[in-house]
This record gives C-alpha cells, structure tokens and sequence, in this order.
C-alpha cells in the first residue's frame, strides 16, 4: 500500500506553478513567513480534502471488497482527468511552442507581495485540484486501519505532496541568501522541463489508474 500511495504523492508533487511561487515568496520581504503562510494554505486546504476523501470513502463503504464497481470507477476517472490534463497541456505546447509553469493538475499566476493572508489563499487555490493526491489518500482511506494511523498515513500524503514547496524553505532557513543561486537554477530547470515531465508522469499516472479501475470493474 505504501509503495502505491508515496508513488502518486511524489508524483503529484512535481509541481511547477508551486515551486515558481514559493521561490517568488523567498525572494521577496518577509520570505519567510509568506513562504509558510503559503505552504500553511496548501496544507490546510490538502488536509481538508484529504478528510473528507477519508470520510466519504468508509461512509459508503467505496472500495474494493464492499462497492468495488463505484470504487473502480473513481480510479477510472481521476485517471482519465491526468490524461485530459495532459491532452490541454500538448495542445497548448503545439499551440504556443512556449515553455511556461503551467501545471497538470491546476495553475495560478504568479503573486505580488502583499499581507500573508493572500499567500495563505495562493496556497488554498494552488493544492486545491491534487488529482494524485486525491488517489493516494482514496488507498489510505480503503486500509482497515484505525483512525491514528489514517490520520498519520494522510499526513505523510500531505508532507510529500508539499516536498516542491517545503525543500526550498529548509533549504533558506539553513542557508539564507546563500541558497539564491540554487534556488533560481531551480526555477530555470522546471520552466524548461516542466511539459516534457508532467506530460510524463500525468500520462503514466492517468494510464495506471485507468488500468487499474478497469481491471477491477
């Protein structure tokens, strides 16, 4: 189960538009705390939909052994939302032939500076629409496992979801300006790769899923 589930969350958390806005929030006034406000939202707004996944999956029993078909055609269709992202994604590249920070699973311009409730709603509207996340913790909440446990493994979903936004902050809180240079590399390399690897993974993905709910219909 693990396996499966760190797997789509690493998946999901290749995610460009975050990186591009936690990387404006550090380098701007009060990085620190806009970069937490904001990584503060899309832990909330993950934790949220995490929940109630949780919630509706053992409320109506939709998995595998009790309602196998409505469980299967969950799979099926966040599978077949990857592979609609990933369609408008190559469309869009053919279409503009420009390499920028859209994203599979959502997008959102770039922020100005401003109070830090406004960094907190960036990260509300950014990690909204996860569709791997939403995947993984549909797993989590399948498991015959007690509420402590659940709650940890959606936690560690939330943690690795959050890895593009959370490294960078470590990475400036240990080093401070001395972590510019890395951090605008990074910028440069996901702006450039951004297609080809979300056209990767959200393709792998949607394919998986979709495999996966058919087989078990």
């Amino acid at each position: 189960m693990w396996a499966e589930v760190l797997l789509l969350c690493a998946s999901g958390s290749l995610y460009p538009v975050a990186l591009v806005t936690i990387i404006h929030y550090l380098g701007g006034e009060r990085r620190i705390p806009r970069s937490l406000a904001f990584t503060a939202g899309g832990a909330v707004i993950t934790a949220i939909t995490g929940t109630l996944i949780v919630v509706l999956v053992r409320t109506i029993g939709l998995t595998r052994e009790h309602h196998p078909t409505p469980s299967a055609l969950f799979d099926v269709a966040v599978g077949s939302g990857l592979l609609v992202f990933s369609a408008i994604l190559l469309e869009r590249n053919h279409r503009t032939g420009a390499v920028a920070g859209d994203t599979l699973e959502g997008s959102a311009e770039q922020p100005s500076d401003g109070p830090l409730w406004r960094a907190f709603a960036a990260g509300v509207a950014i990690y909204l629409p996860m569709l791997s996340y939403f995947a993984a913790v549909k797993i989590v909440a399948g498991q015959p496992d007690g509420p402590l446990y659940t709650g940890f493994a959606v936690f560690v979903c939330i943690l690795v979801t959050l890895m593009v936004a959370e490294i960078p902050i470590v990475l400036t809180a240990l080093v401070g300006e001395r972590s510019e240079p890395l951090l605008n590399r990074m910028t440069e390399l996901v702006t450039r790769y951004t297609r080809p690897v979300l056209l990767i993974t959200g393709v792998a993905v949607g394919v998986y899923l979709i495999g996966k709910g058919l087989l078990a219909l």
